[in-house]
């Protein structure tokens, strides 16, 4: 090993006069010691070599070591030593540890890298993220510690957040690198913090490309591997109030390790990251603010008293001393106009951490809390999915007025930004004002997919600023010879869908005549109005698919995620969603045959049944699903969102089956409850035996899916085809349920049966639910008391637009229902409440009747509740007991997420013996929380 050589050739040498040597020889490539009058010391680090050479050329070990003090005492401060080529087939501590003993001794050392695809965003205050529970113990004790406890924020990391700037992990980077391949989802980081292995340095650096390129980190730092996390709380809260004074983030690792004495570290770092420090965070945040619009209100309070920004670096752009002027005030003397507002890092102080490090972190803050107001809050929506098409003729790139070639290369350019001549625009806005305000610009994906001119769905990112058009995504393809082009654009964002829009345009061959009005053309066909608001409050799921018809009536579903999409036909499945609401009418209709659940005999032919059904379900997805290149799009896929673009195209996805298909005369397994309570089966268990059937293997009772639904019919604006609203935001991510509710029933329903519910929904609500004895009652009982939870076990009859609810006797159109009967006005700091339809088949899986959750929805409802097979009388005031018991169970557990509470009341259902809760289906946000007001 040449490290071996190097020492042997030293070894006359005290320790320190060695590491001089060591030092002088990987500044000038082992030519003669007297080249070192050269070296000049660069803006970024000085550059150190691994020797390459042995011998050197000239010079004793002793003329080295003189070269590399005499270097160090006149080097221009600071020495900062960048190491831009080392030995891989070495073990690295020895030497590169030397570096740090020289004396005077390098204020830095560390490794030059350049990850495939590092993306450097560092925030603050500092986030510091751990997956596993012995990193978060470490994160824990650094929290109170100062002064992390104030420029730094601990984070769990998972779907929930999935960035951060410093991830830390208590295990070496093997460990990493697996931990992060099996979740469904990416983590991004700034810097990883792990665990140095015992291998070669090559081996090492194989294990840490691989990591750096999954997080998209620019960094990394290495620490040996103690009994106790104590020395690695030290060293990174050592960190932490090391860049609050400013210093390089090469130099503050130097010095937090040298400070608490942890001297075995191993740090490499792109040019960018190295170079970082605090004060590069003061043209970013003057961009911020001078972005934000006119009007905004930004609470400065924490900063201190006005008169004393100027102090702290922050101008208030009035009077001397920094204070604004009464004029720039808002009404609340806490509050600032944005526009008055600079921040000044050259004039910070950062000796202390109470000073200039306290103030940046204070001002990230406000930033992240800044509210524009709701005039500028329109105008930034105001931009648009836009499209501009070509086509390649006689070697001529052409604008396609009108249409494309069939065999002859397209091009359509996409991006969203406002209105402009020759950019063709879908008609409805782009939802900008839900996407993360705490960015200043966005990656999203764009998918294009079209079953019948595309071999392959295309995917492309776009760029989005806070303000401004995005940079544009470019799709090249060559259309097939059908006559009709209709490619389906899907922008997602943390793999939901944002908005998803058709491009129509005509195809025929190039030697005939080419018709009119066939250019291709943007349609809107539905925006989900995401508050992603900031990305702490919104969590990542593993798949989106958006079912829809196309022009020719035939069901499609298009299912994208930031890795893989495809498009499937939905004809079989429509047929078997059918199939499954006539299985469930026996159970609907006969309470008494099912009452031991699964543990009777009509209850398990019934679940083999559903099974089996439920099997082909899987079967025509798993033609797509099951394809090793969709991953992770695969049955393994936890978290899905389904987007339907019309009432009759539900998907029952809660009732896909993808364990062995059972066969007759199969048995429930004995491991079914411990597994359902525990929402995962046995090591033990094996799921490719058809002789057990097992809960577990529906989708409804593992995933946790978001639905979402819209129609035409429905529109609220002739700019928006399809409208959802209701969703949580920062300042209200929760619904609270223990307000006034109301309560309406069908008079197929017993007397006795809604007695009982309502006893359930005073004890669960803490009040008596207010009964509407018709749709009459109902409107003024919600239009005086604005209830936080309507319940109606309403029977639903007629088809498409006559469709009809009953309760009381007294049937309504569905589509008359006003907002009174929903969400009435005022509805300015009111919630909007959630809606449980529980009756015939109302959220239209077997028939036409999907439009009560789409007007309920679209009345104002957060979320509604519904079934997807027929539920009778006794059985449909069993199922809403069995959803407000788990939607607000006595005592703890605190707020659960609706994704989460649904799939768990399906399964508290089973442990209860009742199956019909198993057809239950939930339309708006899976990540609202439902609490009571207590909590």
């Amino acid at each position: 090993m040449q490290f071996d050589h190097w020492q042997r050739w030293g070894v006359a040498l005290d320790d320190v006069s060695f590491a001089n040597a060591w030092l002088a020889l990987g500044l000038v490539h082992a030519v003669p010691p007297d080249a070192l009058r050269e070296v000049r010391s660069l803006p970024h680090g000085l550059w150190w070599y691994f020797p390459a050479t042995w011998p050197p050329a000239a010079g004793t070990p002793q003329q080295w070591a003189q070269a590399g003090r005499e270097f160090a005492q006149a080097a221009n401060k600071p020495l900062r030593l960048r190491v831009y080529a080392d030995a891989l087939n070495e073990p690295i501590l020895p030497w590169y540890r030397l570096l740090g003993e020289a004396r005077p001794a390098p204020d830095s050392v560390s490794l030059r890298i350049e990850p495939p695809r590092s993306h450097l965003d560092v925030q603050w205050p500092l986030r510091c993220g751990a997956l596993t529970e012995p990193a978060w113990r470490v994160l824990e004790s650094v929290s109170p510690l100062w002064p992390s406890s104030k420029i730094a924020r601990m984070r769990r990391l998972g779907r929930e957040q999935t960035n951060c700037d410093l991830l830390v992990h208590r295990a070496p980077l093997k460990s990493l690198l697996q931990t992060l391949l099996d979740l469904p989802y990416g983590i991004r980081a700034n810097v990883i913090v792990a665990h140095a292995g015992q291998a070669d340095w090559g081996e090492e650096r194989t294990l840490l490309d691989a990591v750096l390129d999954m997080t998209r980190a620019s960094g990394f730092i290495l620490v040996p591997p103690t009994p106790e996390g104590n020395a690695l709380v030290q060293l990174l809260n050592g960190f932490a109030a090391e860049l609050s004074h400013a210093q390089t983030v090469d130099v503050a690792l130097a010095l937090a390790a040298k400070h608490h004495k942890q001297h075995e570290l191993v740090a490499g770092f792109t040019e960018q990251l190295a170079a970082f420090t605090l004060k590069d965070l003061g043209p970013r945040y003057n961009s911020r603010l001078e972005a934000l619009p006119r009007g905004t209100e930004l609470d400065l309070s924490k900063v201190g008293q006005s008169s004393d920004w100027l102090a702290r670096g922050v101008a208030g752009g009035g009077r001397s001393g920094g204070g604004p002027r009464r004029s720039m005030l808002t009404t609340d003397d806490r509050y600032v106009a944005v526009e008055t507002v600079t921040v000044i890092p050259e004039e910070m102080v950062f000796d202390s951490e109470h000073q200039g490090g306290a103030t940046m972190a204070e001002i990230g803050d406000a930033l992240a809390r800044a509210t524009p107001p709701p005039a500028a809050q329109e105008k930034r929506m105001a931009r648009f999915l836009q499209q501009k098409s070509f086509v390649r003729r006689d070697n001529e790139l052409q604008e396609a007025s009108e249409g494309f070639y069939a065999g002859l290369p397209a091009i359509v350019r996409v991006r969203i930004g406002a209105p402009e001549q020759g950019w063709d625009a879908s008609p409805s806005e782009f939802p900008i004002d839900r996407l993360p305000p705490d960015l200043e610009r966005w990656n999203l994906t764009v998918w294009l997919t079209e079953p019948d001119h595309l071999p392959q769905p295309l995917k492309r990112q776009i760029s989005l600023p806070r303000d401004g058009n995005s940079t544009e995504a470019e799709f090249q393809f060559k259309p097939w010879g059908l006559p009709r082009f209709e490619g389906r654009l899907t922008v997602l964002h943390r793999g939901r869908v944002i908005q998803t829009a058709v491009l129509r345009a005509g195809v025929v061959l190039p030697e005939h005549p080419r018709a009119k009005n066939d250019a291709p053309t943007l349609g809107s066909e539905i925006v989900v109005r995401y508050r992603i608001g900031e990305l702490d409050a919104r969590r990542e799921f593993d798949v989106a698919l958006v079912a829809n018809h196309d022009s020719q009536e035939r069901p499609l579903l298009a299912a994208v995620s930031a890795k893989a999409a495809w498009v499937k036909d939905l004809k079989q499945i429509a047929d078997i969603a059918k199939d499954i609401n006539k299985l469930f009418d026996p159970v609907a209709q006969v309470v008494d045959d099912y009452a031991d659940g699964l543990d009777g005999k009509n209850g398990v032919a019934f679940l083999i049944q559903l099974a089996g059904t439920g099997s082909w379900l899987y079967e025509y997805l798993n033609t797509s699903l099951g394809d090793p290149a969709n991953n992770p799009l695969t049955a393994q896929a936890e978290y899905i969102q389904i987007v339907s673009t019309r009432p009759d195209a539900v998907v029952p996805l809660e009732l896909v089956y993808d364990y062995a298909v059972p066969d007759d005369d199969a048995v429930v397994c004995k491991h079914w409850r411990r597994a359902v309570r525990a929402g995962r089966c046995p090591a033990s268990c094996s799921h490719s035996s058809g002789k057990t059937v097992c809960p577990l293997g529906f989708w409804g009772l593992r995933k946790v899916i978001e639905r979402h639904a819209g129609t035409p019919d429905l529109e609220k604006n002739s700019n928006v085809l399809l409208y959802l609203q209701s969703e949580p935001g920062r300042t209200n991510d929760t619904l609270h349920l223990d307000g006034a509710c109301v309560l309406g029933s069908s008079d197929r329903v017993q007397t006795a049966d809604v007695t009982d519910l309502k006893k359930t929904l005073k004890q669960h609500c803490g009040k008596p639910p207010r009964y509407a004895k018709d749709w009459d009652e109902w409107e003024t009982l919600v239009t005086k008391h604005h209830p936080t939870l309507l319940v109606a076990l309403a029977h639903t009859d007629g088809k498409t637009s006559n469709v009809t609810l009953e309760i009381g006797g007294k049937r309504k159109r569905t589509i008359t229902l006003r907002d009174t009967h929903v969400f009435p006005p005022p509805t300015k700091d009111r919630q909007p409440p959630l809606v449980a339809l529980i009756g015939c088949d109302v959220a239209g899986t077997a028939d036409d009747y999907g439009n009560h959750v789409l007007v309920f929805r679209a009345r104002g409802a957060a979320v509604v509740i519904g079934t997807i097979a027929t539920v009778f009388g006794q059985h449909a005031a069993r199922v809403a007991q069995q959803l407000v018991a788990g939607m607000l169970p006595i005592g703890p557990p605190g707020p659960v997420r609706l994704g989460e509470l649904i799939r768990d009341v399906r399964r508290q259902a089973l442990l209860d013996n009742l199956l019909m809760p198993l057809c239950l289906v939930a339309y708006g946000d899976a990540d609202w929380f439902l609490a009571r007001e207590s909590e």
